[in-house]
């Protein structure tokens, strides 16, 4: 699902202006992307948690030449399902009746 199909599915869903829908994701991603530059964590009950993660210097090698290659520290985005979201998409298997 693009950004794109998300708009489109909440602006079906709750029957609002695509305008409207646009600044509602737009503002949702900009808030979400603000608390991830602070370094907060952002929870979103039965959804998930994403959280920023510190990457510390490595080495990496070249596919092409095979020489290495320093890479910087970095930080890098990180989510974990919530309990709700992993059985949403994991449901109970079905036990066969004999």
């Amino acid at each position: 699902m693009t950004r794109n199909d998300l708009i489109d599915a909440l602006q079906k869903r709750l029957s609002l202006p695509r305008t409207s829908v646009v600044t509602m994701v737009d503002a949702l991603l900009d808030e979400i992307t603000r608390a991830l530059d602070k370094g907060e964590a952002v929870k979103l009950t039965e959804f998930g948690t994403f959280q920023v993660k510190q990457r510390g210097p490595r080495t990496a090698r070249d596919p092409r030449t095979g020489k290495p290659l320093a890479l910087a520290a970095s930080r890098a985005v990180a989510f974990k399902p919530s309990t709700a979201l992993k059985a949403a998409l994991n449901p109970p298997a079905k036990t066969p009746t004999t």
